[in-house]
């Protein structure tokens, strides 16, 4: 059906979404429901379109990964950006909701914001944990927490650990461009693109 829609439309180039060929990315595993025989398959697909005269190339979002991929949970990147963090005020244990703060934490973001914002996700030591508000007037802290969030492992916290927030950006944690782990990424992607005889990569966000 592509072949016969980019032939009507008189296309060069056949472009695959990153859902269609992904899991998303970091990693970006190849989505098996619709490759089920990965790599192979995706290579497979992009040589027939070869073969229609027709160019192809994957779409990506180059600077964001999903809460999902291995990069981001049960345990954090370091290559991650962690745009603001405070040391908690008090030990806590695996249960509290209420993370303290010695001071308010007024540079994290007071809601998540969906799509748009920049999210109320926090890493505490190796947990990831989502939080529905900040208080800024005594006892200062995070309200509402979810604890182990996507997956990570609740657990006790003592007094000074950090709360680094995770920013989002259209619902997708962001990579450190400063890090090692955008070499990794890119060559995840590169990967991908050698072995399947990719024309071209569209870098989307």
């Amino acid at each position: 059906d592509v072949i016969a829609w980019g032939k009507r439309g008189h296309f060069a180039y056949i472009q695959i979404l990153e859902d269609a060929w992904s899991h998303g990315g970091g990693t970006f595993a190849i989505n098996e429901r619709n490759f089920p025989h990965g790599r192979d398959g995706l290579k497979a697909v992009v040589a027939k379109l070869h073969a229609a005269g027709f160019k192809v190339g994957l779409h990506f979002l180059s600077a964001g990964m999903r809460g999902t991929d291995p990069l981001v949970s049960p345990v954090p990147n370091d290559g991650l950006v962690y745009d603001a963090s405070l040391p908690l005020a008090g030990a806590v244990d695996e249960k509290a909701d209420f993370l303290p703060t010695a001071t308010p934490p007024s540079q994290f973001p007071a809601e998540d914001g969906g799509y748009t914002g920049s999210g109320t996700v926090l890493r505490v030591d190796d947990e990831i944990i989502f939080y529905s508000t900040v208080k800024l007037d005594p006892p200062y802290g995070f309200v509402g927490c979810r604890r182990g969030y996507l997956n990570s492992k609740p657990t006790a916290h003592a007094a000074g650990a950090a709360a680094r927030h995770m920013l989002k950006a259209y619902g997708l944690f962001l990579i450190d461009a400063d890090s090692p782990l955008l070499d990794q990424v890119a060559q995840n992607v590169a990967a991908t693109f050698k072995y399947c005889n990719l024309d071209g990569m569209y870098y989307d966000g």
